[in-house]
């Protein structure tokens, strides 16, 4: 009979042993992973946002990069650069999400004023044109005023 016992105790000491070295490993994995990221993801070369925040997930932090990619190539609207994005199938709450962060920092009065002199170097417009234009593109009709006074002065 205590063969038997211990025979048994030896098997649950292997069990928690067991359970416990997977346990320790899995916890040395996630703080080396953790370590890792924050050693590699600062920002690239060209200065784009690469650090993850609090929160924040890759998938967020690509869109914030794309977002900001288009609005250098060219000036947007609010409403456009959000549904640019979305056409080109990212998620709504990370559009929504890098959206704002570019939001916090964007002049779009200036944005209106950029489009307004980007569109009239590629095509004819009057100026009245150029307002539908720009409502079409996702300007406010304050936006679109403002840069149609501002175009011409």
């Amino acid at each position: 009979m205590q063969t038997t016992k211990t025979v048994k105790q030896m098997g649950n000491m292997k069990k928690s042993w067991y359970r416990s070295a997977w346990t320790w490993c899995g916890v040395a994995v996630i703080i080396a992973g953790g370590t890792w990221m924050a050693m590699n993801n600062p920002t690239d070369n060209t200065g784009v946002l690469t650090e993850y925040q609090d929160g924040v997930t890759g998938d967020y932090m690509m869109v914030l990069n794309a977002a900001e990619e288009k609005m250098e190539y060219r000036p947007f609207s609010m409403a456009g650069l959000t549904d640019q994005l979305l056409g080109e199938g990212y998620e709504q709450s990370a559009v929504t999400w890098a959206v704002y962060q570019i939001d916090t920092e964007t002049d779009w009065d200036q944005q209106a004023v950029d489009f307004g002199q980007y569109m009239m170097n590629y095509h004819a417009y009057t100026m009245d044109g150029l307002y539908d234009a720009m409502l079409e593109e996702g300007f406010t009709t304050q936006q679109a005023t403002h840069a149609i006074e501002t175009l011409s002065e």
